[in-house]
């Protein structure tokens, strides 16, 4: 019976160590994933001014021609 307990001991505890293994591991890609989540939220809201900003140029040379055509 002694060896049985030390067995389920010994169990125990690399049970326990395993478990601490995956929380510290879930942790490291919860914190990588979050990371990612940020520079893609930066990339993002880099990007759709600038996108904005070339589509109202276009629309602001076209209204500029046709301007240009009416007043001719």
């Amino acid at each position: 019976m002694n060896k049985q307990l030390s067995s389920g001991r010994e169990k125990l505890k690399e049970f326990n160590a395993l478990s601490t293994t995956l929380k510290e591991e879930r942790e490291k890609d919860r914190k990588a994933l979050d990371a990612f989540k940020e520079e893609f939220t930066e990339r993002v809201a880099v990007s759709e001014p600038a996108q904005l900003w070339a589509e109202k140029q276009t629309e602001h040379e076209t209204q500029q021609q046709k301007s240009f055509w009416w007043f001719i």
